[in-house]
């Protein structure tokens, strides 16, 4: 890196680590978590439409007080298909006994202007062809998800998703494992635009 674009958040507690990027319409959004070492927090987000700022003020994209539903922002995935274009959300469940079986969450985000919101659902379903999602019931149950890069064919994310995931587990985004609010095993389909913050220096 020759030199810093912009900085987001700050020292100490103002201090913002596991960024994640999308930019949709013009507008990009960064993502990221508050440094409370293993402990959980509300995830954060900013808008800008220039990377050099301004940046909006850092705000909850979950519900406040839901701890962005037990993880920790890993990454952002843009699915388009042949109806539309979803975003789903990743998140890192850390299991700080065993970092290695750590789980993933997936849940659909809305993004809208300069608003974000994220949901957590019983169960939901992705048409990675038509780029549209679902809200489901029930618990989902196990099987294999896979998203693949339409450009080179090879995939986001394939993991085999066991049925349940440890209480407060927070998990890596190494294997995602079907629970409450995660995808119940989605079909092989196409996604893009999955864009990455790790080298932003948060």
């Amino acid at each position: 890196m020759d030199s810093a674009v912009t900085v987001l958040g700050g020292s100490g507690s103002s201090s913002v680590e596991a960024p994640a990027m999308v930019k949709v319409n013009g507008m990009n959004y960064v993502f990221g978590s508050h440094l409370t070492g293993w402990s959980l927090n509300d995830n954060i987000y900013a808008t800008a439409t220039s990377l050099g700022g301004p940046w909006s003020p850092l705000r909850n994209f979950a519900a406040p007080g839901t701890h962005t539903y037990g993880g920790q922002t890993a990454n952002v995935i843009t699915v388009q298909g042949s109806s539309g274009t979803s975003y789903v959300y990743a998140g890192d469940r850390w299991n700080t006994a065993d970092l290695g079986s750590s789980k993933l969450i997936w849940l659909p985000m809305t993004i809208k202007g300069t608003t974000v919101n994220v949901g957590q659902y019983p169960a939901w379903s992705l048409d990675a062809a038509a780029g549209t999602w679902t809200a489901g019931s029930g618990l989902p149950t196990a099987g294999i998800h896979t998203l693949t890069n339409p450009n080179s064919s090879h995939p986001l994310q394939r993991h085999p998703r066991p049925a349940r995931v440890p209480p407060r587990a927070r998990g890596a985004g190494r294997s995602p494992t079907t629970s409450p609010g995660e995808p119940p095993g989605a079909p092989a389909g196409r996604a893009d635009g999955n864009k990455s913050a790790n080298d932003l220096g948060w």
